[in-house]
């Protein structure tokens, strides 16, 4: 498949040198996503999409910040970012070490000790293609079972609603778990932990040190 030419321009005037090739990888169901080869023979990681809401990359690019900071698990660098492409470290996907999943799990755990000083996120974004929202309300900030209820479990309810697949004994169902929700769940006294927010088998890579790397966040805490 050939480069569309604005943004292979554009690639290169953000690299600032010419790019020598480019092959077609997995980036998702959603992205054109590359790894383009420079003239220096540097490799980058690039995912496009024209058709994206102009702020999807962006908090993409926030979301891998983020998980950086806990200094727990690798993500990719991002070295640029804009509506239409998003450029990141190119990471060779290899072979697991012997313990991987026990040292992901660990990583991991890790990662969720990284605390925020409240639920939700400082801004929303997405999971998948669809809207996250994150920022908590007064009642939400400081209760994580409030938040979960609204913003996860209500959400999505309510975008099931809207797309007609919500029947009479489903509403009356979510509404018992509403009534029953802090009965569920119990504490209200949990930190807010920083999250990953989608991992799945997709959403992560093995490094070349055959350790984990997270990509393709929906963060939140």
């Amino acid at each position: 498949m050939t480069l569309n030419k604005e943004i292979k321009n554009k690639l290169e005037s953000t690299l600032g040198e010419k790019i020598i090739s480019h092959n077609s990888v997995s980036g998702g169901c959603i992205n054109d996503a590359r790894i383009i080869t420079t003239e220096t023979s540097k490799n980058y990681f690039v995912k496009i999409n024209f058709n994206l809401p102009d702020d999807m990359f962006i908090k993409e690019s926030n979301g891998l910040k983020e998980i950086k900071k806990a200094n727990s698990i690798r993500v990719p660098e991002v070295y640029f970012v804009s509506k239409d492409f998003i450029i990141l470290e190119a990471i060779d996907n290899t072979v697991r070490i012997k313990n991987f999943s026990e040292d992901f799990g660990r990583r991991f755990a890790s990662m969720h000790k990284f605390y925020g000083s409240s639920f939700g996120f400082y801004e929303d974004n997405y999971i998948g293609s669809n809207p996250q929202k994150n920022i908590p309300d007064y009642q939400e900030k400081n209760n994580w079972i409030n938040f979960y209820f609204n913003k996860r479990l209500y959400f999505q309810f309510s975008l099931a609603e809207q797309n007609g697949y919500v029947t009479e004994e489903l509403q009356k169902l979510f509404l018992k778990l509403e009534n029953k929700i802090y009965t569920i769940l119990g504490s209200d006294l949990e930190k807010p932990s920083l999250l990953h927010g989608d991992l799945w088998g997709g959403n992560y890579i093995v490094d070349e040190k055959g350790e984990a790397c997270l990509i393709d966040p929906a963060v939140y805490y």
